[in-house]
């Protein structure tokens, strides 16, 4: 008797653990709030943005991605950009990164031109020529993948010359 209750006790704890740690704990955000990415919609300009980090950051509710408001007035090779949003601080928080083609394709807005950005976007000292991504030419490494914020064209550049950087948080690398 006495080991039918332990044995069914066990078997109880065991579908409890397993059912918070399966079920219950993914779901769970422990980190805060959290805006998941809308991919599917298509938000205004005025709704897609929220000011972040005192202002300093914009976070993109379609993405989940945080963006510098006002990327740095000077170009740089695509061999610095790497370090360059590594040491930056906004906010007083760390951890931003090169952003993906990907990432920075996500910003344009195809109906509009210099920028190519959507309307009633929040961001400040946007150039309207090419961005540095983190991603290197597949054929070609001497090259890598920008976007051109004047146009909203992406392709590839060799590396040594000099062009903007917009650091990016969140997402993956």
């Amino acid at each position: 008797m006495e080991f039918k209750q332990k044995s069914s006790f066990l078997i109880g704890l065991f579908l409890t653990v397993f059912f918070l740690v399966c079920c219950l704990l993914p779901q769970m955000s422990f980190a805060g709030p959290t805006v998941p990415p809308s991919w599917y919609q298509k938000l205004s300009g005025t709704k897609r943005f929220v000011m972040v980090l005192d202002g300093t950051a914009v976070l993109d509710k379609e993405t989940g991605l945080v963006w510098e408001k006002e990327p740095a007035g000077a170009g740089v090779k695509w061999v610095d950009t790497f370090a360059t949003c590594a040491h930056k601080v906004l906010g007083a928080r760390k951890g931003w990164r090169v952003p993906t083609v990907e990432e920075l394709n996500s910003l344009v807005d195809t109906t509009n031109i210099y920028p190519s950005l959507p309307t009633g976007h929040p961001f400040n000292n946007i150039q309207h020529t090419l961005y540095w991504s983190s991603d290197s030419g597949i054929e070609n490494s001497n090259y890598a993948w920008y976007v051109d914020f004047g146009t909203g064209n992406a392709g590839l550049e060799i590396k040594p010359n000099s062009r903007f950087i917009w650091c990016v948080r969140g997402g993956s690398n």
